[in-house]
């Protein structure tokens, strides 16, 4: 895997998290599969910036490709803690 210029190998039993804002690519040579989770994590910004960054990280929960699978995902949880 390749992160902003920099090789980056992920290990059995290790996490391997970075920064996708910076131009980023990776390959799976092997046969196994791979599962990748995505996070989001809010960066400390100025504060100008900030205001605005949490401003459409909270307001994107309203748009469908946000809510829905949000919506499906606490229909499962109920379902599955039954």
């Amino acid at each position: 895997m390749m992160v902003g210029g920099k090789r980056a190998y992920w290990r059995e039993g290790h996490c391997l998290f970075f920064d996708d804002t910076y131009e980023h690519w990776a390959v799976n040579n092997t046969d196994e599969l791979r599962a990748v989770l995505f996070m989001d994590v809010l960066k400390p910004l100025p504060r100008p910036l900030n205001w605005l960054n949490y401003f459409i990280v909270y307001t994107s929960r309203v748009f469908p490709y946000v809510f829905i699978p949000w919506f499906r995902h606490k229909r499962w949880e109920k379902k599955f803690f039954i």
